[in-house]
């Protein structure tokens, strides 16, 4: 009996490192292992604090393809036992999928308020940059090739000068900064400029890791460029936690150096509730779902387009979307040749065509954060993120599918004084189920604890005002205010929303969402690798 308990003893012990190691791999990544003997995509988040000799010999001899990404991170194609010997490996801190991205796919312009800023203020985003993380972008009458500072293809299919393909990037660019010119697409800041990072193929396929690459890039050469804002209107549904997953530390790092992320919701808001896409779930971005104008420059008609994807976010229950803003039928600029109006025709009017989704949405928040930023350069993405939230439109609508409102560029530009920059927790908040059905406790998430120091230095020493108001989290609490939609929805850090929104009670019934790591574990939701379109 003594040998027996010994024997059982050690086994557990020898189990315990594999079960460590198991846990280090993300569950849709941890399903496909041994299916089969072909290579597997996938990103390696490193442990911080490595040697170059150790990134190298983490690298070396490797799989297919496999090279550094940044300094904590390694992607490529491996084989299943690769991938189970660097979990092992005490150097490793994660391992996930290199998960496949998809875009987010007039009278709007007016309808946001753009026409009145420009010709009341004479903004036009002059002197901002945005990096436009997408299929490319290729000139135009509204897009110049002289206002594109630079472009570089992150895809496998490059092509000389990251043309736009697939036509959804060269759409969002009009819609953020078209000229107006000879009878083009007049966008919201139509003096920005861009710097173009290709990530989607012709036929809008990508990968994270080439939004990563994109991503890192941005923030290398945001001061050569003055990259001020990255438009992301791609993403994947949410498999993992945003605390582990490699897109959501990347654009957390981003949103640290001091560039505004703007990234899209998601269009699976028929699916209901939970549908937020990565990296749209992260706390600290600004995620922008998106609204009907129903082609009337009056917005009291406006509604809620039925696609866009709505919060909580899956797994970490963080209030999202931020703020919704127009985003169906959109018309902009058409890229010659484009994908898209292959596969819509019957969108195409001569060099324009017609496009819905958040994709459109996150491109007018993107212009709009550039108008903020000619008023006034020194503001902080938390600082941009906060006006927007906060002048938003107070509308109809639980905060889980409206966030705090509709966009409103002329109420953003009547909020901004002469602040100096501040750094400060804008992260979005968390739920959890109160004991009350229908209840929701609110709970503040932890600030990113890697914020740019320099850049806030940079930023105050180049700044001339003294003694300015500050926009700072103190005035922009997000636990116990009326900055969603409706004042009603907050009441002593409890949110209230109408029990039937949601068709299914036992959702918010069942412990297992709200509780441990049980949430990751259904393979058969997350393993499937179709994308949203």
């Amino acid at each position: 009996m003594k040998k027996q308990l010994v024997i059982l003893v050690a086994l557990t012990l020898l189990a315990l490192p594999a079960q460590a190691a198991s846990g280090k791999i993300a569950d849709d990544l941890r399903v496909k292992l041994g299916r089969d003997d072909s290579d597997l995509r996938v990103i390696v988040t490193l442990a911080e604090g490595l040697s170059p000799q150790d990134i190298d010999e983490l690298t070396t001899g490797r799989g297919r393809g496999v090279r550094q990404q940044g300094t904590r991170g390694i992607h490529g194609k491996m084989h299943s036992s690769e991938i189970l010997e660097l979990a092992a490996d005490p150097r490793v801190a994660s391992i996930s999928p290199d998960r496949p991205v998809t875009g987010s796919m007039d009278v709007a312009v007016a309808a946001s308020g753009a026409d009145a800023v420009v010709q009341n203020l004479g903004l036009t985003g002059s002197g901002i940059t945005i990096a436009l993380i997408d299929s490319g972008l290729t000139p135009s009458t509204a897009v110049p090739a002289a206002r594109i500072l630079a472009g570089v293809d992150f895809t496998e299919s490059p092509n000389r000068d990251a043309l736009d393909g697939l036509g959804h990037g060269t759409h969002i660019a009009s819609t953020i900064g078209g000229s107006g010119i000879d009878g083009s697409v007049r966008g919201i800041a139509p003096s920005v400029n861009f710097v173009n990072l290709r990530v989607l193929d012709d036929q809008g396929r990508g990968y994270a890791s080439g939004v990563i690459e994109a991503i890192d890039f941005a923030i290398r050469e945001r001061a050569r460029y003055n990259i001020r804002v990255l438009n992301l209107s791609l993403g994947h549904p949410v498999a993992e936690s945003y605390r582990t997953d490699p897109l959501a530390k990347a654009v957390e790092r981003a949103w640290a150096a001091g560039l505004t992320v703007i990234a899209s919701a998601g269009n699976r808001g028929r699916d209901g509730f939970l549908t937020i896409n990565s990296p749209g779930n992260d706390p600290y971005v600004l995620t922008v779902g998106a609204m009907n104008d129903v082609n009337t420059i009056d917005r009291d008609d406006d509604i809620i387009a039925t696609f866009s994807s709505r919060g909580p976010s899956y797994g970490d229950q963080v209030v999202k979307p931020d703020l919704v803003a127009p985003g169906n039928r959109i018309v902009s600029t058409l890229a010659p040749g484009a994908t898209l109006a292959e596969l819509q025709p019957e969108s195409v009017s001569g060099d324009r065509i017609e496009l819905s989704g958040t994709s459109m949405a996150v491109g007018f928040a993107s212009g709009a954060s550039a108008l903020l930023l000619e008023l006034n350069p020194f503001l902080t993405p938390d600082q941009v993120k906060a006006l927007l939230m906060v002048s938003a439109e107070k509308i109809p609508g639980d905060p889980f599918t409206v966030g705090a409102g509709y966009l409103d560029i002329v109420r953003a530009m009547a909020y901004i004084g002469p602040f100096p920059p501040v750094r400060f927790n804008s992260a979005s908040p968390y739920v959890t189920p109160a004991e009350t059905a229908g209840l929701f406790n609110l709970h503040e998430t932890p600030a990113l604890a890697t914020y740019s120091k320099q850049e806030v230095r940079r930023l105050t020493r180049e700044n001339p005002i003294e003694g300015a108001t500050h926009v700072t989290g103190r005035d922009f609490l997000w636990v116990n205010t009326a900055l969603w939609s409706d004042s009603t929805l907050w009441t002593d850090s409890t949110l209230w929303t109408d029990s039937t929104l949601w068709t299914d009670s036992t959702l918010w019934a069942d412990s297992t969402i709200w509780g441990d790591s049980t949430i990751w574990g259904d393979s058969t939701i997350w393993g499937d690798s179709t994308i949203w379109g």
